[in-house]
This record gives C-alpha cells, structure tokens and sequence, in this order.
C-alpha cells in the first residue's frame, strides 16, 4: 500500500483534438494532478501537431506524436512509460474526468501498488 501524493494522467488519442482538450480541461490545474501525458497515436489529420501547438508552454503537459499508429492497448502502455508519477489515471480523449473522481481515489488515502481502480 503506498499513500498518494499526486497522479499523473495518461490520455491516448487518435484524430481527437477538441475531444483531447475537453477530456482533462476540468482538473488541469488541479494540484493533485501532477501531469498530463498526451499520446496521439499519429493521427492522419494533423491534430498531434495541434496539440502541440496548444499546449506549448503549458509546463504541465506534454504531448507526444508516434511515428507509427501502435493502435489502443499500446499506445495505453506507452502513455502510461512517459508518465512520472506512481500512479496514473488512464484515459480515451472521447472520456471525461472532472474532480470528483480525483476527489473519490484520494479520499481512500493508500493504494494498492498492484491494483487498477475503476469508477463505479
């Protein structure tokens, strides 16, 4: 068990730029969250480019582009590599979270190591 402290989360996305935005815009600042790791796994539109773009200069997020489209399960597991913290929440771009999830892990004060938490 191990108590949290901070979270990074982990966001796949693929031809998804608005979706990306809205699907963390609510807690960015939240201090809990200690990054937000984008993963587009190459989009064929651009929006990689543009997420970079939007969030250049944001030092709390950081978007990454792959070469190749490594499709859902591995980008999940790449975006999950780049993420600094011990624990991360793992999320679609076309998902939602908002502070009331984050407000519902923290408030269990430790975590298991090795178990995946869920909303319910």
């Amino acid at each position: 068990m191990s108590k949290i402290s901070s979270i990074s989360i982990a966001v796949t996305t693929f031809n998804r730029f608005d979706l990306t935005i809205k699907s963390f815009e609510s807690v960015l600042n939240d201090d809990r969250v200690h990054e937000v790791v984008i993963v587009d796994d190459c989009s064929t539109n651009g929006d990689g480019e543009r997420l970079m773009e939007h969030f250049k200069g944001n030092p709390k997020v950081f978007v990454f582009i792959n070469k190749h489209n490594l499709g859902m399960s591995r980008n999940k597991m790449l975006a999950i590599g780049y993420c600094a913290t011990d624990f991360v929440i793992i999320l679609d771009s076309d998902n939602i979270i908002n502070t009331d999830y984050i407000d519902t892990l923290f408030a269990l004060g430790e975590l298991d190591d090795d178990t995946i938490y869920m909303p319910d």
